[in-house]
């Protein structure tokens, strides 16, 4: 699984793709910069992509969006779409029947596969500017998705404890064999 994020959202994908390989998903970040100037060779056919962005209209998160879909590698995109909207002052748009819809979506969100929506009534900072609320949701929607893909691969404590030879947990979960000469 190959996350990537600009910014805030770049951060809380580097969480995202740690919790992912601490639980047996094999996953790394790619910063989404550093892509557009050769690390896209990173991604390979049969894995999957995960964009985080709040708006879902991050130009350096686009820039990848062509080359994923040449690769043919299949895109999750977290957003926050409803959240940009209502900022903007669209709420539903007019579709050519006249009936209304939910607001537009990102491009990010048109181009997934899989689009989670990250959005919050309002961000925790007084402005409702600083990414506090979403960049949490974002983070919270990452830990159940690496958790549900450890179900679903039957990741069990002793593959927990091969992953995890140092510190506290490693000492905890350590077996007498591997501590004994």
């Amino acid at each position: 699984v190959v996350v990537t994020g600009m910014g805030k959202s770049g951060i809380i994908a580097r969480k995202i793709a740690a919790t992912l390989n601490s639980t047996g998903t094999p996953a790394l970040f790619m910063h989404p910069v550093e892509a557009v100037h050769g690390d896209l060779g990173m991604v390979v056919h049969g894995d999957a992509v995960v964009a985080l962005s709040a708006s879902g209209e991050t130009e350096d998160i686009l820039r990848l969006l062509a080359t994923l879909k040449r690769l043919r590698v299949p895109l999750i995109a977290m957003t926050c779409d409803e959240i940009y909207a209502k900022k903007a002052g669209e709420g539903a748009r007019p579709t050519p029947a006249g009936h209304s819809t939910q607001a537009a979506r990102s491009t990010l969100a048109e181009a997934a596969e899989v689009a989670l929506d990250c959005s919050v009534s309002e961000e925790a900072c007084s402005l409702g500017l600083a990414p506090t609320a979403s960049t949490t949701c974002m983070l919270a929607l990452g830990d159940a998705l690496a958790m549900s893909l450890a179900d679903k691969r039957g990741f069990k404590e002793e593959d927990f404890a091969n992953l995890h030879p140092g510190g506290k947990l490693g000492k905890r979960l350590a077996r007498v064999e591997s501590l004994m000469h």
